[in-house]
């Protein structure tokens, strides 16, 4: 009875801004304050703090790096074949590896935009977070009051921290809510990174004839007739070859975490 009105603690009505009536028995043993924060913010300062977590995730963004495959092997060159001198019609797109071997094609050709036939290597860099909610418990000895109806104590009111209690073989007394949070988890999460083919930048010449050696034709950039029956090689020009990947990707997340370390709570508001 701090003002000496005759109402003691949670009786008097003038301490309803500031206290509350809850269980008797989140003053018991291994009482606790818990904070509830989103799971990158900073945790709270209290001595002998332990963290766990709520609430594994499914879903989300997640990213990659996109590299190069080891070995420069891999690239390509896209022909595009058309059935006018202008190259302008009827387009047939074929694609060239290293090397003199046959041609599907035919007519009029030139070099399409350089591509490779390997897909690039990715990499995840980027995770979304693991749990949905970060869960800090401080160790407390919370002062209690009288006032209030039985098996309940009077307490002050904790801006933005529940009190608990741990369960006792998951059951909680009456006037607290059980919940369970996680001391950790084991990762169960792919990411699904849609890396492209590697892209083969380079000085690259097209040339056609017997065994690819006596060269009856040379393909620039320009649109040149040539021959379907004829043996074809690609050639870069030493020095020229740059494989490239895109550099990044953006995925999503399949599958989820599964939690471990449990510990039950019995608090007075659910978590």
């Amino acid at each position: 009875d701090g003002d000496n009105d005759g109402f003691a603690d949670c009786a008097d009505s003038q301490c309803g801004a500031s206290h509350l009536c809850a269980s008797a028995s989140l003053a018991g043993p291994g009482a606790l304050e818990v904070v509830i924060t989103g799971p990158l913010d900073p945790p709270p300062s209290c001595p002998g703090r332990q963290t766990y977590y709520l609430g594994p995730t499914t879903g989300g963004p997640c990213s990659c790096s996109c590299d190069q495959p080891p070995g420069a092997s891999c690239c390509a060159l896209g022909v595009d074949c058309y059935s006018d001198p202008g190259c302008t019609q009827n387009r047939v797109s074929h694609q060239v590896l290293p090397g003199c071997q046959p041609f599907s094609g035919g007519g009029y050709c030139e070099l399409a935009s350089p591509y490779g036939f390997c897909t690039c290597k990715p990499t995840v860099t980027a995770w979304p977070p693991a749990w949905a909610k970060a869960v800090y418990t401080c160790p407390t000895t919370p002062a209690v009051g009288s006032g209030c109806p039985s098996l309940n104590a009077c307490f002050a009111k904790l801006a933005g921290r529940y009190r608990c209690i741990p369960a006792s073989s998951g059951a909680c007394p009456v006037g607290t809510t059980l919940t369970t949070v996680y001391a950790g988890s084991s990762e169960g999460r792919a990411c699904t990174c849609p890396c492209g083919l590697v892209e083969c930048f380079g000085l690259h010449e097209l040339h056609c004839g017997a065994a690819c050696k006596n060269t009856s034709l040379t393909i620039g950039a320009s649109c040149v007739q040539i021959n379907s029956s004829c043996m074809v090689g690609l050639y870069t020009l030493p020095g020229t070859l740059q494989p490239k990947c895109a550099g990044t990707s953006t995925g999503i997340v399949v599958g989820t975490v599964s939690p471990t370390g449990p510990l039950e709570l019995c608090c007075d508001g659910k978590l």
